[in-house]
């Protein structure tokens, strides 16, 4: 995929583009957010690091890729886990900066960001993906910080750290240090203090002078201040100022060209730059003539609803048949598919009522869709009823032929089962919509696992061989994502590891 990434400074942010490339993805472009013109450097943002960002021009020239800079005009206004899209929120100035890089490089359909444990950051850089269209690859997340650590080293990412806030770190001593020369002293302070390695907790922040990524040229710091923010003896918190630096080359045959001449240029984008409102007025007439489209071919259908009720549990499943050839709708089209599927879960949710049920109760869906070949549509359908927050785990399996036009069989044209929990308290849910090391590649609007009174319940995965989001097959990817599914399986009441019951998907996707 073409991807651009996000770029505070800091090692993780840096790191991540390494990976991106060692998984086939193309890096076309940066995207960073700074503080206003005259603005300290450290502002109170939950979501952006902003110290150093005087540097953050030069990546431009030191990777030959254009850099796209914005403002951060909007504060942390929504600060619960799950963001709303929120006016004047500092979440809204990374959206229209990757909506302006989008109108720049239509081609682009992923964004890279190094979020390692902040599900605060992960989350809001989803939601953001999700509006534009865009995939999330985060493949540093949740990996062991220690292994990060020690592999960000061996990859030769240089940083130095210019903020300092946690127990142990003193401003003259380790303001400005290499991270390479750290290890040690941030182990014996997470032994000491139960810090951590990376910094996840706001020990410290990093800024990147060199790294793999930098093939034209290197940064060199010539002079920086220190700016004591808090005199605290135990931690104190101090930043570093940079006041002089420069762009040396990398020599030809090296890792570099030998030339700074590249297309790494700095583009500004304006802070009351927006989304063209005529492109979301068409956008907004295009999603109104759609539904009404689909309104119209959903009534061509008809939805026969059963349920199996039980102590603990209540399974739903409305099939839906198609209409006579002679109606024209073909259900295994877009139109046809969205329309089946409305059909059904709009049935669903009339149901749940009665039944002392809502979506918040269920655990797994097995959706039997026409042809997976609409499966993006099907999503589409899937998401505007279900909740985004903490959806169930899903199966999607073709069912065996698809007709065309309706009328060539007695069976359904789509099946949605689902099973609910009578008493839903306990219910946990796997759902990281980014790429990752982590967690298993099924990315959607649904969970990767849901676990609940002893019974796991896991997705359909997907292939990793054969380009599943353009990735590499990575065997110790697939070990690591079966250890963390393995992490979500309940014990039993006797205290074994096993589970007293689990359910795997039985679908590629």
């Amino acid at each position: 995929m073409k991807v651009v990434s996000l770029v505070s400074g800091g090692k993780d942010s840096c790191y991540n583009m390494v990976l991106c490339q060692q998984y086939g993805h193309e890096i076309v472009a940066l995207a960073n957010l700074l503080p206003v013109a005259g603005e300290a450097d450290d502002i109170d943002s939950w979501m952006y690091q902003t110290v150093g960002h005087q540097l953050i021009g030069a990546y431009a020239a030191c990777t030959g890729l254009p850099l796209y800079r914005r403002s951060i005009t909007g504060a942390s206004a929504d600060q619960r886990l799950v963001y709303e899209d929120t006016k004047g929120d500092e979440v809204e100035d990374l959206y229209c900066l990757l909506a302006f890089v989008l109108q720049r490089h239509p081609d682009v359909t992923a964004v890279a960001s190094g979020a390692i444990a902040s599900d605060y950051q992960r989350t809001r850089v989803e939601r953001v993906c999700a509006r534009l269209g865009l995939v999330s690859l985060a493949y540093l997340w949740h990996q062991p910080q220690a292994l990060l650590l020690r592999r960000m080293i061996e990859t030769n990412i240089d940083a130095i750290l210019v903020k300092i806030a946690a127990a142990g770190l003193m401003p003259r001593k380790h303001l400005g240090a290499r991270l390479a020369a750290l290890p040690a002293q941030l182990h014996e302070l997470r032994r000491l203090y139960g810090s951590n390695v990376c910094g996840e907790g706001g020990e410290y922040e990093s800024l990147t002078l060199d790294c793999p990524l930098f093939t034209h040229g290197r940064i060199v710091l010539d002079s920086w201040e220190a700016v004591l923010v808090s005199e605290d003896s135990l931690a104190p918190v101090a930043l570093l100022h940079p006041t002089a630096f420069h762009v040396e080359p990398k020599p030809a045959g090296g890792s570099g060209n030998g030339s700074m001449d590249s297309s790494g240029t700095i583009i500004a984008v304006p802070d009351d730059w927006s989304p063209p409102r005529a492109a979301l007025e068409q956008a907004g007439a295009a999603d109104a003539a759609a539904a009404a489209s689909a309104a119209a071919a959903e009534a061509q259908l008809s939805v026969q609803l059963s349920v199996a009720e039980g102590a603990s549990y209540c399974s739903l499943t409305a099939s839906v048949f198609p209409p006579p050839a002679s109606a024209g709708l073909d259900v295994c089209s877009a139109e046809g598919t969205v329309a089946a599927l409305a059909a059904a879960l709009r049935a669903l949710s009339g149901a749940l009522p009665a039944l002392g049920l809502d979506w918040q109760a269920s655990l797994f869906v097995h959706l039997y869709v026409p042809s997976m070949a609409q499966f993006a549509a099907a999503n589409a359908a899937y998401a505007a009823v279900l909740p985004a927050v903490n959806p169930p785990s899903r199966a999607t399996v073709q069912l065996a032929a698809c007709g065309g036009g309706g009328g060539g069989g007695a069976g359904p044209a789509l099946v949605v089962d689902v099973l609910f929990a009578r008493v839903p308290a306990g219910r946990r849910v796997l759902h990281v919509q980014s790429i990752s090391q982590w967690a298993p590649s099924c990315i959607g609007p649904y969970s990767q696992a849901t676990r609940h009174a002893g019974l796991a319940l896991f997705a359909g995965q997907a292939r990793c061989q054969g380009g599943g989001y353009g990735r590499r097959h990575d065997h110790s990817h697939t070990h690591q994502q079966r250890r963390t599914l393995l992490q979500w399986l309940p014990a039993d009441p006797a205290g074994s590891s096993l589970p007293a019951a689990c359910l795997m998907g039985c679908a590629w996707l």
